[in-house]
């Protein structure tokens, strides 16, 4: 079986390091996955390449809210990988986001 590709994408950490999307991305590996890692704040121009299976965006600052959006809607629109968000944020903005259906 083929390990799924998971794209992890940390939209904005308040100039800190991404340390939920870091941990996100280790428990992944530790799982098995294949895991890419795109720091969307800093670097918003080096989107990874390939097609991942899965996106998971981290919204864990207030700050990131409308970067996140921002960057759901751009995914949505350039690849067909669902996508899926965790931190407080996207908990709290999820229909904003675009992640809830229903």
């Amino acid at each position: 079986m083929t390990p799924p590709r998971i794209t992890v994408v940390s939209a904005f950490e308040a100039e800190l390091q991404p340390v939920a999307a870091a941990t996100a991305a280790a428990a992944l590996r530790d799982h098995g996955a294949d895991i890419a890692g795109w720091d969307a704040h800093q670097f918003p121009e080096d989107e990874p390449v390939g097609t991942p299976d899965l996106f998971v965006l981290s919204v864990q600052q207030f700050e990131g809210l409308e970067r996140a959006l921002d960057l759901a809607a751009s995914l949505v629109r350039t690849h067909s990988a669902p996508i899926v968000a965790f931190g407080q944020y996207a908990q709290m903005n999820a229909r904003e986001l675009g992640l809830l259906h229903g």
